[in-house]
């Protein structure tokens, strides 16, 4: 039985992300995909789903394309085997699709427009968040509309992160949260703030599910946040995660560190409906 509940997930996740990336992604076979880019340069990834992915093992690839060079190549097979070890056994064609993105973005721009997030990032010259020693549930901000909990910071190579999360309502709430969070000068002065959110909301007698997310400025990391609360099915709250930028290129380790702290502090708090109880 475990055998066609990965064949159902199969097909889910085809269906969804041909709905996002249908320029993108071509359908060969019932477990047989490929992603397919061609700007800058041509790259294509074939993709064959065994019956054991994604519970059991990951899928296989072959990697493409005429102007892929072999230092590139390398780097990105490494990039995307990083990806499924970071996250083994949950479905991977959306993340190799962004690993894909964001190597043409990073990788074939002139050396002068090269930069991280799409955007050029300044040093920020105020300190790191404070750092909570007990469990993340442990820093609220208080005497407030919403309740805010703060995860502990993390530095890589003079960069910030911290991972913010509320549980919401509403839509409405969610923009309540980030304006009530950034009355917090610290993260106001943050590089970025990526967010994301889930919530069920019932209008005019309809139970409907919104979600959205925010970049910031850090090209494509709202959405992996955003898949990671589809992925533990978590519901009604959002997440933020704060960057205050060190001067140094931190390439894809970035995401890296952003996704670790929301995955860390939704866990922390409950919200991953997946995971074992």
């Amino acid at each position: 039985m475990v055998g066609n509940a990965n064949r159902e997930s199969q097909r889910d996740e085809i269906c969804a992300v041909t709905s996002i990336f249908p320029e993108h992604i071509e359908v060969e076979a019932e477990h047989a995909v490929v992603l397919k880019f061609s700007q800058p340069i041509e790259i294509r990834l074939s993709i064959d789903l065994p019956q054991g992915y994604p519970n059991e093992c990951p899928p296989s690839y072959s990697l493409s394309g005429p102007e892929l060079s072999g230092p590139n190549r390398e780097f990105l097979e490494r990039q995307l085997n990083e990806a499924w070890n970071d996250s083994p056994y949950q479905p991977i064609i959306f993340t190799w699709a962004n690993v894909i993105i964001e190597f043409l973005q990073d990788r074939h721009k002139p050396d002068d427009l090269r930069m991280e997030g799409g955007i050029t990032e300044l040093e920020d010259d105020s300190e790191s968040p404070s750092t909570s020693q007990g469990s993340c549930s442990s820093t609220t901000m208080e005497n407030k509309k919403h309740t805010i909990f703060h995860g502990e910071s993390f530095t890589d190579r003079k960069s910030h992160f911290q991972a913010h999360l509320a549980p919401i309502k509403s839509e409405a709430e969610a923009r309540e949260v980030m304006s009530q969070l950034l009355e917090n000068g610290k993260v106001a002065r943050a590089t970025h703030n990526i967010y994301a959110f889930r919530v069920k909301e019932t209008r005019k007698g309809r139970e409907i599910l919104l979600q959205d997310c925010e970049d910031d400025g850090e090209t494509k990391a709202a959405s992996k946040i955003l898949e990671i609360m589809i992925r533990m099915e978590a519901l009604n709250v959002i997440v933020v995660v704060s960057r205050w930028y060190g001067g140094i290129h931190l390439g894809p380790d970035r995401f890296r560190h952003i996704n670790n702290l929301a995955r860390e502090i939704l866990t922390e708090h409950g919200y991953d409906k997946k995971s074992p109880k």
